[in-house]
């Protein structure tokens, strides 16, 4: 529950637009932007959707942030997931070398249980954390988060013969750190390389259930669901591309290809597992269709742990 890919990709993207010659924060103005994104695999499907503001306050070392995402999920066994994330955030930038942020969030989500044993689950939560990006080199920018997250989980299972509820608290740690590299090849053409680690724990402890079965209760019932944990690896060069005339600096339309290869760790009560696979992603990101609208479409596969995941995204940004 930290903050998403997106959420960083921005940061660490508007602080090294800033660090470039002729980069400047937006005073005073407005940016909103959506994204949606349609994922396809062999378990099943995904819609996802995110929004961002910005508003840049005078003289522009001060910037408030919302942001949010939504996703809707269904597996092969029919199984249907919908979840919404908002969160404020404020970021400072006391020079051009560092930028520090903060941000609250909270979370809904519900998911819909089939199957022999079916039924619904709904969580609601809290999130705190913070950021940076901060640039070590000339052409070398490390960003990194950190968040706490506290949620509340109703769960509520039935057959023709027993019902199952719980409520339990679940507390999750996560934080990543990056390391992305700018490489100026040509005027139009760069090379972004960069090395994330991902790592996080949710403690869930003991669950109590109360059980109703032939006419009968207990209360006490209880499962050991302990810690999950998890680290991923990725390393991901991202190639820039400027379209039609002009430098990368001022291009109406940017390519981008991305090929990257990730190392995942997942350790559960039961035991743990390693997974590797690899991936890729191109885009196109245009900002001179109108005045003050930009366009990004972006395709995307990875294949991680024999599971194939392939996603389609199209996003709008509108300042005023």
């Amino acid at each position: 529950m930290g903050p998403d890919p997106s959420f960083m990709d921005g940061a660490r993207d508007r602080f090294i637009a800033q660090n470039r010659p002729t980069g400047s924060a937006p005073v005073g103005a407005l940016s909103l932007s959506s994204h949606g994104q349609l994922s396809v695999s062999s378990n099943g499907a995904m819609l996802r959707g995110d929004f961002f503001g910005q508003n840049a306050a005078a003289p522009a070392q001060w910037r408030r942030i919302i942001s949010g995402d939504y996703d809707i999920m269904r597996d092969e066994q029919g199984n249907t997931t919908g979840s919404a994330t908002a969160k404020f955030a404020l970021e400072y930038t006391p020079s051009d070398q560092t930028m520090f942020g903060g941000f609250l969030g909270a979370d809904l989500g519900k998911t819909d249980i089939t199957g022999s044993l079916a039924g619904n689950q709904t969580s609601y939560g809290a999130m705190i954390g913070g950021y940076f990006v901060t640039k070590f080199g000339p052409a070398l920018y490390l960003d990194g988060n950190v968040a706490l997250a506290r949620s509340r989980n109703d769960t509520s299972l039935s057959d023709d013969t027993i019902a199952l509820q719980s409520t339990y608290d679940s507390t999750t740690l996560f934080g990543s750190v990056n390391i992305t590299g700018v490489k100026h090849l040509s005027d139009r053409t760069e090379l972004w390389p960069s090395l994330a680690i991902d790592a996080g724990k949710t403690q869930l402890g003991a669950l109590g259930f109360s059980g109703s079965a032939y006419g009968l209760r207990d209360d006490r019932l209880l499962l050991n669901a302990g810690t999950i944990s998890f680290a991923r690896l990725t390393m991901k060069p991202q190639l820039r591309m400027a379209l039609g005339a002009g430098s990368l600096a001022d291009a109406g339309f940017i390519a981008t290809l991305s090929p990257k290869v990730m190392c995942e760790y997942v350790s559960l009560n039961a035991g743990s597992t390693q997974n590797y696979g690899s991936g890729v992603a191109i885009g196109v990101k245009s900002s001179g269709l109108y005045k003050g609208v930009s366009v990004n479409l972006g395709l995307e596969m990875d294949q991680l742990a024999g599971q194939t995941r392939k996603m389609a995204r199209i996003s709008a940004d509108l300042s005023f």
